[in-house]
């Protein structure tokens, strides 16, 4: 994240659903806040390429840095001449934008010399809001968790109201036990989502596992969730248990198909075609939720069962 917190502290982060804004020009504000930083991400990588084809010609021509202090301080010297209404978004939308650019710049480079492992890391493409999910992070602003335990302040933007209650932030931020980081704006499924990233002080070393003596060996699987192996090293017992994998997607197969061929009859643009896109987003929304359920029950249980864990590091 950048920051530098105090010993004691851990970093971690809530995400919330907010609502979109009544007002029109404020959800027109919203957008045009996903594009700016799409347009600032755009602009870095045309520039990027045209200094790369520059040097091709001419082997002395300078080229701006792939650095975010280099992208960003080229992005402010011309910015009045590539987008005059700049001054009408947060300045953290643009920021955002060549922050990313030069996060992707420079997993291009690593892969490309051998430096990070995995998958081979493909050279940055052009953003759109077709392909592009809408998004922006705000590290400096106003960012606050109001009071109300309802409203979520951000930069330009103001407040959005959240449709859980933020007393789970909110508590710690009031009692001065967290300190607000960042928030990210994104869009999914037509929805709003604010996380926020926090540091948090720590009250201590944690909660004792119910089987501090038992060590546990976890393989991820495909057909099964997880299949856990322990071993208690106090009395030598070893037992293995698989827990069940939910496939969310395989039990709505049925009614996505029917879904599809509904979508497929409707006329876009319509209100038919609408009711039939959003009742397909709505059975994909279940499936991520449904399987993001698992996945976090499974590592609470973990957590707080066994003293020592080991996970294989195979990507399934």
């Amino acid at each position: 994240l950048g920051v530098k917190l105090p010993s004691g502290w851990l970093v971690t982060a809530a995400k919330f659903e907010v609502e979109w804004p009544c007002d029109v020009d404020r959800c027109m504000l919203v957008r045009s806040h996903f594009g700016a930083r799409r347009k600032a991400f755009n602009w870095g990588l045309a520039r990027v390429k045209d200094d790369l084809d520059a040097k091709t010609v001419d082997p002395v021509h300078e080229p701006v840095g792939w650095d975010l202090g280099s992208l960003r301080k080229a992005w402010n010297q011309a910015k009045d001449d590539v987008a005059p209404w700049w001054a009408t978004n947060s300045k953290e939308a643009y920021s955002a934008g060549l922050a990313d650019l030069a996060q992707a710049l420079a997993n291009w480079s690593a892969s490309r010399t051998g430096a990070r492992a995995g998958r081979r890391v493909g050279f940055p493409r052009f953003s759109s809001a077709r392909r592009d999910p809408g998004r922006v992070r705000f590290t400096t602003g106003t960012m606050r968790l109001e009071a109300d335990r309802r409203t979520i302040t951000m930069p330009v933007i103001g407040g959005l109201r959240a449709k859980e209650n933020t007393r789970r932030v909110q508590r710690h931020v009031a009692s001065g036990r967290a300190h607000v980081l960042n928030m990210t704006l994104s869009q999914q499924w037509g929805r709003l989502f604010v996380s926020i990233g926090y540091g948090l002080r720590s009250r201590g070393t944690g909660r004792t596992p119910v089987q501090p003596t038992v060590r546990a060996g976890v393989d991820l699987g495909i057909r099964t969730l997880a299949t856990v192996a322990t071993l208690d090293l106090a009395t030598g017992v070893e037992t293995i248990v698989e827990y069940e994998n939910p496939a969310p997607l395989k039990a709505t197969l049925a009614a996505r198909r029917k879904a599809g061929r509904e979508l497929s009859r409707r006329i876009p643009g319509s209100r038919g075609h609408r009711a039939a896109k959003a009742k397909l987003t709505r059975l994909d929304r279940r499936c991520v939720h449904l399987r993001r359920e698992a996945s976090h029950q499974l590592t609470t249980e973990l957590a707080g069962s066994y003293g020592h864990i080991v996970v294989e590091n195979l990507d399934v």
